[in-house]
């Protein structure tokens, strides 16, 4: 089994030791911070970095930068999110503006949403949603933008309830769409968009720090990363939240990046410290060993994004 990291990683050395191999500049990728990471409906694993986004193909990168005055270039460098609308267009939401790659040709084009919506706060597109009808959103902080197929936006009048900065959202198996925000907790909408519920004043740590991850574990529970105070764990069965940080687990950094199942009884857990394997039926947390100077280890203790 291969879990893509900034690099690829085979467990079974050891107990919670994995074996990684690098690719990094000297393969060709464009950057060596990898922010996001997709793969698109061919196969093709797409890497975001801070200097522009990158096509593999299993042997080769492809780089698509920005590149000032070049109006057929990606509008901004630092890029945010990469996902891919039904009609195989490639969609990279970034620090000012949104860049869709033609599925066919791969011309580029730029999208502002300041042009579009005068209302609009900022350029920067931090998170798409794909949605189970197909449709495909771009997250602005304080607005919600349509992807259409034929590479235009459109404003839609969703998520108004919330008066803070979105940083991250999910849509679960039965269609609830979650969304963590930078300052006011969670908020859970249903599929048609409509507020269910919102939490922050239930839980005093939502108040002082963003939620940047959201994972669905099963039908009951909900994983939720944070910025400064680790992990909750949300029971969707008794609207209960427990914590779990470097006070009372394993965890080795409350700034927690990214999350993923690894398998049936397993999460692993990305963040400024490294990585982290969680056990789901005892919820206990073990960090996987990082040495730098050591084969096969990771490159760098902070992990953003992982696949």
């Amino acid at each position: 089994m291969y879990l893509f990291l900034i690099v690829f990683c085979i467990k079974g050395y050891g107990v919670n030791e994995f074996y990684f191999s690098h690719l990094g500049v000297e393969n060709g990728l464009s950057q060596s911070s990898v922010v996001c990471i997709f793969q698109d409906y061919d196969g093709y694993m797409w890497f975001g970095t801070r200097h522009g986004a990158n096509k593999f193909d299993g042997y080769d990168f492809k780089g698509y930068l920005h590149e000032v005055n070049n109006p057929t270039s990606i509008t901004d460098g630092y890029i945010c999110s990469i996902d891919q609308d039904k009609e195989k267009n490639i969609w990279l939401g970034t620090r000012n503006g949104l860049s869709c790659l033609s599925a066919f040709t791969e011309e580029i084009t730029r999208i502002y949403p300041k042009d579009v919506d005068p209302d609009c706060k900022s350029n920067t597109i931090g998170q798409f949603l794909k949605h189970k009808n197909g449709d495909l959103y771009a997250i602005e902080a304080y607005q919600v933008f349509r992807c259409n197929p034929d590479k235009t936006i459109e404003p839609v009048p969703f998520l108004q309830e919330i008066e803070t900065a979105v940083y991250s959202i999910v849509q679960t198996q039965n269609g609830d769409i979650y969304v963590g925000t930078t300052k006011e907790g969670l908020y859970i909408y249903s599929a048609d968009w409509e507020l269910k519920a919102h939490y922050c004043r239930e839980v005093e740590a939502f108040k002082n720090t963003m939620i940047n991850c959201i994972l669905e574990v099963d039908d009951t529970y909900m994983l939720l990363g944070t910025e400064n105070n680790g992990v909750y764990l949300y029971n969707r069965m008794n609207d209960s939240f427990y914590q779990l940080d470097d006070t009372n687990s394993g965890l080795n950094s409350n700034t927690v990046r990214s999350l993923i199942r690894y398998n049936e009884n397993e999460i692993l857990i990305g963040t400024f410290g490294g990585l982290n394997l969680l056990t789901i039926d005892n919820l206990r947390i073990s960090p996987v060993k990082v040495d730098m100077e050591e084969k096969g280890s990771l490159s760098h203790f902070s992990v953003h994004s992982l696949f």
